[in-house]
């Protein structure tokens, strides 16, 4: 979808582009034919008509094309220029050559293929208003009925080009903006969908990487959710996703963004934050979840609908997208065991701190912990809670701490 957005984006600016440039030569060929292409043969005062708009329209196009090819972002600076040195020479040139009035035409397409069909329709009527009024005045022609009604026609037909041209833009452009919203939001919560989200991660992440800024990132999972699912069905349920995407709306503030990962997962992206910042965060969520009063919250388990969480910061916890959604997915699936939002750490380096002669033994261990959670979440979650078992068994024994580590590292690797 955002390479066919992308492909679609550039098609259209090339087109207007191409417009645009016609338009200019257009203006060129209007200037030369108007000395038969024999420049040399005019009069001098002439000349120096004729080469100083040629040099200025010249100079507007090389610079109009090297922003257009060499600017990394595309904006209507080079439109502006170009209107404001088109707009008075095309009228300058119909006022001393009325057979050229048509040229008013190529401001009137610019205008409206790049700002749409009010901007388009504003330099139409108001270039007709000067055609108009320079018939109307004595010291510029003189006045004939005839010249002043096809006048009228012309400024209609320009106004009419405008209009046109201006809508079909304004249809594309809305368009366009509406195919984008469909392709980045969620249909249910109204949120941003996972693949804005990932897209978004990315390019947050290289800019924190540039400019030596941290990054935080929040992962959500509502508790119970199954539950609730089967006790009031998936309609309440559904009603349940659109209330907490509305609380995240309201809640999270740019730069930061919120974003649905999936299911009953939700994910919050806070550039230049840090892990404090986004525990605050973090909690406040959580308050408005739990006050919020949702229908039936009181038979859950907590007696009131709760979030768990993890959080991952950029860059302690991780330097890539992959990395920091892997950080704090595990932080979240910890934070279900024990209903508390968990920063990520290992239990292994938990540990690890009772005895440093047993560090081989523990690498090895956070090796295989690691190789166990790629291949078997569930199995990756009970192993770590029977070591934690297991310290908690040996330290009610009385056992010394080298001895709770050996007895948590051996029931661990027996799982």
């Amino acid at each position: 979808m955002n390479i066919r957005k992308e492909k679609r984006e550039r098609d259209i600016a090339e087109h207007i582009l191409s417009t645009h440039i016609i338009c200019i030569l257009l203006c060129l060929l209007v200037l030369l034919a108007l000395y038969d292409l024999k420049p040399w043969q005019a009069y001098q005062s002439t000349i120096y008509f004729w080469l100083f708009p040629s040099i200025v329209i010249s100079l507007s196009l090389v610079s109009y094309l090297l922003e257009k090819f060499y600017s990394k972002k595309i904006g209507n600076t080079s439109e502006l220029i170009l209107i404001s040195i088109l707009l008075p020479l095309t009228l300058s040139l119909a006022a001393a050559f009325p057979k050229t009035k048509f040229l008013l035409l190529i401001p009137v397409i610019i205008a409206a293929s790049t700002w749409g069909k009010r901007v388009g329709m504003a330099v139409a009527a108001f270039s007709g208003c000067v055609v108009l009024i320079s018939d109307l005045l004595p010291f510029l022609s003189h006045f004939s009925p005839r010249d002043f009604r096809m006048d009228l026609v012309f400024t209609g037909v320009i106004v009419l080009a405008g209009w046109f041209i201006g809508g079909l833009t304004d249809i594309e452009t809305e368009t366009r903006n509406h195919l984008l919203h469909l392709a980045n939001t969620d249909g249910l919560t109204g949120l941003y969908n996972h693949r804005y989200f990932q897209e978004e991660l990315r390019r947050h992440l290289a800019e924190a990487a540039e400019k030596n800024r941290p990054l935080s990132l929040i992962m959500m999972d509502i508790d119970y959710f199954k539950f609730y699912n089967d006790v009031f069905g998936h309609q309440k349920g559904d009603r349940v996703l659109a209330t907490i995407g509305n609380i995240l709306a309201r809640l999270v503030k740019e730069p930061s963004f919120a974003a649905r990962y999936g299911g009953e997962e939700f994910v919050v992206v806070m550039p230049g934050a840090d892990r404090e910042a986004a525990r605050e965060l973090d909690e406040q969520i959580k308050r408005e979840v739990a006050g919020f009063p949702f229908e039936g919250a009181e038979n859950l388990p907590a007696g009131r609908m709760t979030i768990s969480s993890g959080i991952a910061c950029y860059p302690g916890d991780g330097t890539t997208a992959r990395e920091l959604v892997r950080v704090a997915d595990d932080a979240l699936y910890r934070a279900k065991y024990g209903r508390k939002t968990h920063l990520y750490f290992s239990v292994v380096d938990e540990l690890r701190a009772f005895s440093h002669s047993e560090k081989e033994l523990f690498n090895s261990l956070k090796t295989l912990l690691t190789i166990i959670n790629a291949r078997d979440r569930y199995t990756f979650g009970h192993s770590e809670r029977v070591a934690g078992y297991a310290v908690a068994l040996a330290e009610r024994m009385g056992l010394p701490p080298e001895q709770s580590a050996c007895s948590s590292a051996a029931r661990t690797c027996t799982i």
